[in-house]
C-alpha cells in the first residue's frame, strides 16, 4: 500500500484537504495506518438473507456454508454478494462461492456507537483525520496549499489507538 501511496505522490502529488478553516487528512493510505474504526450496537427489527432475500432466521441458507451465488441484486434490491445497494462490481452474469449475509433492512434501535481496533465491518473506517498546523509557525497563512509528503517518507507501520488496547 505505501509503494502505491509512493508512485501517486509522485506521479500526481497529494494535498491536504481544506475545509471550513482546518486542514484534513483524507488519504486512505494514511488512514489505513491507524489501527481504529466504528462498529454500532442496534437492534434489528428485520434481517434479510443476501442470497434469497427472504427473512435470514427462516431463510435455509446456512452463515458457515458457501453456496454458488450469481451476482446482481436481490429481491430487497441489494447485491447478493456484498449486499450494497447500487452495486457496480458485482454483476449478473458472473457466478460467485460465498455465504450468505444478514442485510439489516430495519433497525429498531440504536443502542451505542463504539470506536474498535478492527470493526467488522471493514468499510466502517475513519474517512478524515483533522491536522494541526501549529508547527507551521505564525507566518503560516491558513487556506495556503500543503502537500502531503507522507507516502514518500519511511513507512511506520501501524499506529495503535492507546485507549482501544
Amino acid at each position: 500500500m505505501d509503494e502505491h501511496g509512493k508512485w501517486v505522490r509522485t506521479t500526481f502529488g497529494c494535498s491536504l484537504t481544506y475545509e471550513a478553516g482546518s486542514y484534513h487528512q483524507r488519504c486512505p493510505v494514511a488512514i489505513a495506518h491507524k489501527r481504529v474504526g466504528m462498529s454500532i450496537g442496534f437492534t434489528a427489527r428485520r434481517r434479510v438473507c443476501s442470497i434469497c432475500g427472504d427473512d435470514f432466521a427462516d431463510c435455509p441458507h446456512l452463515p458457515s456454508m458457501l453456496y454458488v451465488v450469481s451476482g446482481g441484486p436481490n429481491a430487497e434490491g441489494n447485491c447478493r454478494i456484498c449486499g450494497t445497494r447500487e452495486c457496480t462490481e458485482h454483476l449478473a452474469s458472473q457466478i460467485y462461492r460465498m455465504p450468505p449475509i444478514a442485510i439489516v433492512t430495519e433497525i429498531e434501535q440504536l443502542h451505542e456507537i463504539s470506536f474498535v481496533r478492527k470493526p467488522a465491518q471493514p468499510d466502517a473506517r475513519i474517512t478524515s483525520l483533522p491536522v494541526d498546523t501549529a508547527a507551521l509557525g505564525p507566518s503560516f497563512v491558513p487556506g495556503t496549499p500543503i502537500n502531503c509528503n507522507r507516502c514518500i517518507r519511511p513507512c511506520v507501520g501501524i499506529e495503535e489507538i492507546e485507549s482501544l488496547t
